[in-house]
């Protein structure tokens, strides 16, 4: 781009935000808006879908629940697949190994047992086993069993009828003729109290909440933690279809057994009487794992023992509605406009927007910590720091061409050679609002395309800076009109307030010009010495 069509861009932008700040400020509100609207209809189309920014609350959350003490897991891991291979092999084991171990768990009177091995054939070589393990599941009632829900699309394809299920509940627009495609276990005894064992990931594969209920053509079918809660006659009409999960990350993991220590009766210190006990493989290659919120990897077992702690104690999270995030949008953006609009310091703007940012960013994590409540701000986090963004780069355009930056500014008035600097010192209490009506004033006087409002004249943190920063210089061409009004604003009342001093310059009017700033700025450091001694001598 050519560096003069460049300069003349700049200028078109530049000047127009000069201009119309205002308008500026309200497009950007009403732009601000319009994206808070957008993400407030998008999260009734993806209800359960969780975000990156929600996952790294968790993981930096400063405190978690605790695991509950009265749920154990009683592991087919690496260290039982070793320890048994000599007896039984690795894996599969003969089904008596999974019976005998069933009858101990039983025998120490849990309060309820999560059998989350998925037994669907029955075993061809071995049908003693199968007896043996379908007697202990059928011998019981304190143990759930899973099944699988295979993908809904292949529903009318199955001949299982959902009502032929145990534990499903119906609606009045259920039909006895609903089929679903899913894997039952394979002995009778398992069939008699079942819960669906399938982890519901979101789009992005991560699983983030549990489906407490599942619902196909009008029919409620439980989960394992529903079906374990159902066996003992818990109320849980109060337990959402679907919660977030509320991870132990912060607090440690769940008690686990080894399968092996516990069939050798080794290292069980853990009394299971009056525990629920979660029987399930984490061993690689048959145990499931899956990323979650906190975790890249987990087994089934601690996101199942997790969900049942959830729904015992009522500790899942509660998320913040949609509107909440909407309406919080909407006060960042319109607020930050508005304080720019009214003229509030650019540094106490700055300082509230930090501050705004931080307070929005702990209460995050303060809620999800102690409170047991995953309140994401990332939205209006991220239009309030569009915005903020949006009104320093307009501000400092703006600033650049009301100030006559090279290249932002063209020579628009080369006739006049006369010229007029005047100093307007910042007033506070009573004189704050006259100060504010000179100030508009002097803008309308001069006219927005010939006046230089100069900012930032000297370093702030200089010997100088404190004092000469208190004062606003304004340079433009002088007209008889101008003339006039100023000698009308040179009254008692305005003295400490106001300093002009007129000049003559050879280059005319030429902001982009050496000399003609060198004009300006010693009529600026006569202003400035005349207004200070003004304002000393009170």
């Amino acid at each position: 781009m050519p560096i003069s069509l460049q300069s003349r861009l700049f200028t078109f932008i530049s000047s127009f935000l000069f201009r119309y700040e205002n308008i500026a400020g309200l497009t950007l509100a009403i732009i601000a808006t319009l994206i808070a609207g957008y993400h407030f209809l998008n999260s009734f189309v993806e209800k359960s879908a969780g975000t990156a920014t929600q996952d790294w609350i968790l993981q930096n959350r400063l405190s978690s629940p605790g695991p509950s003490e009265s749920i154990v897991i009683l592991d087919i891991d690496e260290r039982s697949l070793a320890v048994l291979a000599t007896e039984y092999g690795r894996w599969p084991w003969p089904r008596e190994v999974l019976a005998e171990g069933l009858e101990r768990v039983l025998a120490d009177q849990p309060s309820a047992v999560i059998f989350n091995v998925l037994i669907s054939d029955p075993d061809l070589k071995n049908p003693d086993g199968d007896a043996l393990l379908d007697y202990v599941a059928s011998g019981s009632s304190k143990v759930v069993f899973p099944f699988v829900r295979l993908d809904p699309r292949n529903d009318k394809q199955s001949k299982l009828k959902i009502s032929a299920l145990p534990g499903v509940e119906s609606v009045p627009e259920a039909t006895n003729d609903q089929t679903i495609a899913a894997i039952l276990p394979g002995l009778s005894g398992m069939k008699v109290r079942m819960g669906i064992t399938n982890n519901t990931p979101d789009g992005d594969g991560i699983v983030r909440r549990y489906s407490y209920d599942q619902v196909a053509g009008g029919w409620s079918i439980p989960s394992l933690v529903k079906a374990t809660l159902a066996l003992e006659g818990r109320e849980t009409s109060g337990i959402p279809e679907s919660y977030w999960i509320n991870w132990r990350n912060k607090e440690g993991r769940y008690n686990r057994i080894s399968f092996s220590d516990f069939s050798k009766n080794q290292n069980t210190d853990i009394s299971l009487k009056d525990k629920y006990v979660i029987i399930g493989a984490s061993a690689p290659g048959i145990g499931q794992v899956v990323p979650t919120a906190v975790a890249q990897i987990e087994d089934s077992n601690e996101i199942l023992a997790t969900a049942l702690d959830d729904a015992l104690n009522s500790t899942w999270l509660r998320t913040s509605p949609a509107w909440a995030d909407f309406v919080l949008s909407i006060i960042a953006a319109w607020g930050l406009v508005w304080a720019r609009s009214t003229g509030i310091r650019d540094e106490l703007i700055d300082r509230t927007f930090f501050v705004t940012q931080a307070s929005l960013g702990g209460i995050c994590l303060v809620l999800v910590s102690y409170a047991n409540v995953l309140f994401d701000a990332s939205a209006p986090m991220g239009i309030l720091t569009g915005v903020f963004s949006a009104i320093l780069i307009s501000n400092s355009l703006g600033k650049r061409w009301g100030s006559a930056y090279l290249g932002y500014r063209e020579q628009l008035y080369p006739a006049a050679l006369y010229f007029v600097v005047v100093g307007l010192h910042t007033a506070d209490g009573p004189n704050a609002k006259r100060y504010e009506e000179i100030k508009h004033l002097l803008l309308d006087l001069f006219g927005w395309r010939y006046v230089i409002r100069l900012e930032d004249v000297v370093d702030k943190r200089s010997i100088v800076g404190d004092s000469l920063a208190a004062i606003t210089f304004f340079c433009a061409p002088v007209t008889p009109k101008i003339t006039d009004q100023l000698k009308q604003l040179d009254t008692a009342e305005n003295e400490k307030l106001l300093a002009a001093i007129n000049f003559s310059s050879p280059t005319g009017w030429a902001p982009s010009d050496r000399r003609f700033r060198s004009e300006v700025t010693q009529r600026v450091l006569e202003v400035s010495r005349r207004l200070l001694e003004k304002n000393e001598s009170v």
